[in-house]
């Protein structure tokens, strides 16, 4: 197979960008993501790919939840805060604020939308990982244009 033609073809699906966040051993971590998509109605449930190893990844794993923030088309700073090592303290994470939510997730203050999930699997293949998560609560704070691949200069994939 062609490696040029591979990435070309591969970075053609759509991609949405989003922040995922999750609290485990007794801090909180948060990481941009774009390999994320509902897979069905009832029960309500999304997939997101996780990098092994990540600090994410590893928050996620051991807490069995977490929560996904849809970003307006004005937010690219906002994700690209998000691509480093996770800071956090009792208020920031990545110098942004953030609550804590009854299911213990960190939700940030900024997005315009918040899904909140808990892990129902994980299926482990290859270098990401894909965890199916139930949507157990949502947040709609502004009804806007979200965030995708298409609007930054960022690739990813491939």
């Amino acid at each position: 197979m062609n490696e040029t033609t591979k990435k070309q073809t591969l970075r053609m699906i759509e991609n949405g960008v989003f922040v995922i966040t999750a609290k485990a051993f007794n801090r909180c971590f948060g990481s941009t993501v774009t390999w994320l998509t509902q897979t069905s109605f009832k029960p309500p449930l999304i997939i997101v790919a996780l990098k092994v190893g990540s600090g994410i990844y590893s928050a996620v794993k051991e807490s069995r939840c977490f929560a996904i923030h849809l970003l307006s088309t004005e937010q690219e700073s906002f994700a690209a805060d998000f691509f480093k090592s996770s800071e956090s303290d009792d208020f920031l994470i990545n110098g942004h604020p953030y609550k804590l939510s009854e299911k213990g997730n960190p939700l940030l203050d900024d997005p315009v939308s918040i899904i909140e999930c808990t892990v129902n699997k994980i299926i482990e293949d290859g270098d990401h990982h894909i965890v199916v998560g139930e949507v157990v609560n949502t947040q709609v704070k502004v009804k806007t244009s979200v965030l995708s691949l298409r609007d930054t200069s960022w690739t990813y994939g491939g």
